[in-house]
This record gives C-alpha cells, structure tokens and sequence, in this order.
C-alpha cells in the first residue's frame, strides 16, 4: 500500500467515514500528515517517527495539549479526534488558515503573546493536571546551561567524512561555550537563587507553527514538545529558531505584551540577557543535528524524497548565521 492508502485506511477504520480525497501536508522534519476530506470537512491523519530510546512520546504530547487546549475553550488550535499510539498516528481537525510568510506583523506578535498568557491564566493552569514537562524543559540557568553541553556532545558525533568546516564550526561552538561558562558563575547563581520561572509552554513556537486565518485571526498547532518549561526559552527560542523571522523589535515587544502570573517581565529580561549567548550555541547544534544520523532518519520518514546533501548545505549556512548573532544580543540594555 502507498502512503496515501495507508492515511485513507486508517482514516476509515477510525472515523468510518470513506474521504473523498487524501492529500499530503508538506509540514515539519519529525512527522508526516495528510488531509483526508469527508463532505465538508477535512480532517488531518499525523504520522510520528518512533524512536527506540526516546523518553518522550511527541504523540501523548501533542494529544495531551490539544484535549487541554480544548478543555479551555481555545478555538484557534486544531480540535483532537482521536488518537492511535500503535499505530502512532493522530487525527484531528484541519485549520484552514494560510502559513504566514516573510516578517511577522504586530499584531501576529500582540496575538501570540495573547495566546501564551490565556493558556497560562489561574483559570487554565487549573484544568492543566494532565500536562507534563515540555520536551528538555529547564527551570533554571544551570539546569539550561546542563542541556546546551548535552546538545553540544552529541554534536561530537557527526560522522568523520563529513565536510572539515562542519568540524571547524563545532569546535568553534565548543570553545565559545567553555570560555562563556567561566565568564560570570556569580551572576548565573544569583539569578538561579531568584528561583524557577515555569509557564505553559507550546514549545516550538513560532511563524512556522501559526496560520493566519479570516479577519487576521491567528492559528497555532504543532505541540508535540509542549508543556511545563521556562518562559525564558519559550522567548529565546521565538527569536533564534531560524524558521521563525522574528526580528528585535518583535521579540521584545512579545517578552513585554506577555503577562504571566507571579512573573515580573524585567526578571524574565534579565534571564534572556543571560541565557542569550548560550542558546545561540543550542540552537547552532540544533540546525545542525542533520550531520547525525539518528537525525537523519526521522528527516526521511518524514520527507522521503528530500536531498540530504541540499539540507545539509542550507543547514550550516543557518548555523553560521546563528553564529554571527552571538555578540548581537537583543535583550542587553
């Protein structure tokens, strides 16, 4: 059977409804998703890559975030339907917002920080009990700093046919890291004794994971790394996901719009000041995590006619852009 049968069997079997037509959602390098129309509606099947040792399940993620989202009355999300792990498939409603190219508007920036602060209201966090840790979740600076280094150890094992600059670079962040640890330890534990800043996080937030709808209402999906985490991330990673072309202005007018309970925004500035310099060394190993092989293999199951080669050039030049931003942090006053 071909992909596409595979999606319409599954889709029948769940729902018992015969769709009239089965298309493939071009989405993100972890899963592979498809349309499946059924009269008026379309429903999305997504398909998971399963790892052997991963300790957390992308799929229970996503599914326990969208029956929170839905306990809370969230209407620009996808709606679950249900949900299959043996299979590792979802299968929830289709968004029909379009994706949201070049510079993000103001009011995309106002309305997501809007949504981040609903999701985080006293009212929301109540019906929260089913939401665990986001995916490498980090509550403190040292505990973020801890997760950079790991990041920065599997990258040691790029395979050694890989091009020499791709070693150059690594070294490049390894030494950057070692020099930035023994920089200011004082300043890192005064902050961590101001204690953990947690919120509701979608994780993997972003122009690349909203829609923008009718009447410029704004859509969000993917969280299949969602749950508790540091709003100081959430933050940095808005900024620094090179998917995401958020710029200076957006991404602190973004940090001053959210209000999250019993968070003052000028500690959560200050975290972004210091954490800065550290999650450009996170996010150059992220983009260039396609140099391993495990890596790899979740990219082709979800895009299987992808040119390795191609992404793999496209993914360094990323990593050198993140790299020429590191003395450029937009969070110092």
């Amino acid at each position: 059977m071909t992909s596409f049968e595979i999606a319409q069997s599954h889709f029948q079997e769940s729902t018992g409804f015969i769709p009239s037509e089965v298309a493939e959602l071009k989405t993100g390098g972890n899963n592979r998703s498809f349309t499946c129309a059924f009269k008026k509606n379309k429903y999305v099947v997504k398909y998971y890559y399963k790892e052997n040792n991963a300790d957390h399940s992308r799929l229970l993620t996503e599914w326990n975030f969208l029956l929170f989202l839905k306990s809370i009355n969230e209407r620009q999300v996808p709606l679950p339907i249900l949900k299959n792990e043996k299979k590792g498939f979802l299968i929830y409603s289709y968004l029909t917002g379009k994706k949201i190219s070049g510079k993000p508007s103001v009011l995309f920036i106002d309305k997501s920080a809007d949504f981040i602060t609903r999701i985080n209201s006293e009212k929301a966090v109540a019906l929260s009990k089913n939401i665990s840790l986001a995916s490498e979740a980090a509550f403190t600076i040292e505990k973020f700093i801890s997760l950079t280094e790991k990041k920065i150890d599997l990258l040691c094992d790029v395979p050694s046919e890989e091009a020499p600059q791709v070693f150059e670079l690594i070294k490049t962040v390894i030494d950057t890291f070692n020099m930035l640890k023994l920089k200011s330890p004082d300043i890192f534990q005064f902050h961590d004794e101001q204690g953990e800043l947690r919120c509701l996080s979608p994780s993997d937030f972003g122009t690349h994971n909203s829609l923008v709808g009718s009447n410029q209402n704004y859509q969000y999906l993917d969280f299949e790394y969602a749950g508790w985490d540091d709003p100081t991330k959430l933050i940095l990673d808005l900024y620094l996901n090179p998917q995401s072309e958020i710029q200076k202005y957006e991404v602190n007018r973004f940090l001053m719009h959210l209000i999250l309970p019993k968070i003052s925004n000028r500690i959560l500035l200050q975290r972004c000041e210091i954490l800065y310099p550290f999650a450009v060394l996170r996010w150059i190993c992220i983009v260039l995590n396609i140099f391993q092989r495990p890596r790899q293999a979740r990219i082709i199951f979800a895009n299987p006619d992808l040119e390795i080669d191609l992404l793999k050039k496209q993914q360094y030049e990323k990593a050198e852009l993140l790299l020429s931003k590191l003395n450029s942090n937009p969070f110092t006053r």
